[in-house]
């Protein structure tokens, strides 16, 4: 027994053992990083146990896919995000009560943690708010390779190469409420996820294969952006083959500038657009704290300029004006821009100013905000996040 026991967690030492080589191998993150790399990796560690061990595609369950939690990959901070792990030949139902979300929708997902691989590519998606629905707004999708027989009701086939599911929940407002929903295999008798002594090595290499791997690629998206340079400048990317929203356009790049200087994000808007935002994440494209700090901005919260033009100002301290981006302390990492839905797709842009010199570089007549101010804008964004269901 304890030489089984020995055998399942070589793969998580070895990781944890290679962690380093790895950085050194990619050349980034530098020896200035290898404190906060080290957490990363801990995270991811701890977010794959979830997928791995908390949920099965026999028995599945929502767990946390990304988020305030597990904040690699660049969360949106309006998204709630869970994964059920999925059986293509399985018959799943899918059911619950609709939210009033700006976005709900279900991603058919190749890859990820129950695989050792990386979430791989979109697979299909379903709006869940056009799902025919009871008055009490009630719905149930059956999800299958075929319909099944006798079944009239809503169904969608599952893609062959589908391994699991990515539940999104987007709201802007702190009146909107999510969804509720669950998930069940129909097609087997249903049993508990206990953990058994037989699969438990099976189970950490495919742990340890997942963050591994997950790690690697995000080492590896930073160090290829600062190597393209995409140092304070936006660059498009659909993300299609890594779970990018069909209908969304992403804009990625990252930021650098020094203690006495800040960042300037300007854009035009979309003449139509249902869904935009703003935020920004550490040197390792993990979502910097957006609930505690004003890290992210969504089109209902930003304020948007008399010329129709939005502005925010990137700096490590309080600017006293609308719209700060607080990078909680950094002075380098990411920066992401979504735009869903839109009409077009405006390219923001980037400017590096000296901090003292910030009012010449803003519109006349930009209000200030002061310290009564941002204390209510971040007691309402605390309360606003903290209110939904982030695991």
């Amino acid at each position: 027994m304890e030489q089984m026991i020995q055998r399942s967690i070589e793969p998580i030492v070895d990781l944890l053992k290679r962690a380093d080589a790895i950085a050194d191998e990619i050349g980034y993150p530098g020896p200035g990083l290898r404190d906060a790399y080290h957490r990363q990796v801990l995270m991811l560690l701890a977010q794959g146990y979830v997928q791995v061990f908390g949920t099965s595609a026999q028995n599945p369950d929502w767990v946390p896919h990304t988020g305030p939690l597990f904040p690699w990959g660049a969360p949106n901070h309006d998204t709630v995000y869970a994964f059920a792990p999925i059986d293509a030949r399985g018959v799943y139902r899918v059911s619950g009560t609709k939210g009033t979300e700006t976005i709900a929708s279900l991603m058919f997902r190749k890859g990820g943690a129950n695989t050792g691989q990386v979430h791989g590519a979109t697979l299909g998606e379903i709006d869940v708010q056009g799902l025919e629905a009871a008055p009490d707004r009630h719905f149930s999708l059956l999800l299958s390779a075929e319909r099944p027989a006798g079944h009239d009701g809503s169904w969608h086939a599952l893609p062959s190469d589908t391994t699991g599911l990515i539940a999104r929940h987007v709201t802007q407002t702190a009146d909107q409420r999510d969804g509720v929903w669950s998930i069940e295999r129909l097609d087997r008798p249903a049993r508990g996820n206990a953990d058994s002594q037989s699969d438990m090595p099976a189970r950490m290499l495919t742990l340890s294969s997942f963050v591994g791997r997950l790690n690697e690629f995000l080492l590896r998206l930073v160090k290829k952006l600062r190597d393209d340079g995409c140092t304070n400048r936006f660059v498009g990317e659909r993300f299609q083959g890594h779970g990018g929203i069909a209908a969304q356009m992403y804009y990625q790049g990252l930021f650098e500038f020094d203690a006495d200087e800040a960042l300037i994000l300007e854009s035009e808007l979309p003449d139509s657009v249902n869904y935009w935002s703003v935020q920004l994440v550490d040197p390792f494209y993990s979502a910097i704290d957006f609930i505690g700090h004003s890290a992210a901005y969504n089109g209902q919260q930003a304020r948007i300029d008399p010329d129709g033009k939005v502005r925010f100002v990137l700096a490590t301290r309080d600017p006293g004006v609308p719209n700060w981006l607080d990078p909680a302390g950094w002075r380098q990492g990411g920066m992401f821009w979504r735009w869903h839905s839109a009409s077009s797709f405006p390219l923001p842009l980037v400017r590096r100013i000296p901090f003292v010199s910030l009012s010449e570089h803003l519109p006349a007549g930009t209000p200030a905000v002061g310290l009564e101010q941002r204390a209510a804008e971040r007691a309402a964004r605390i309360s606003q996040y903290q209110s939904r269901r982030r695991w």
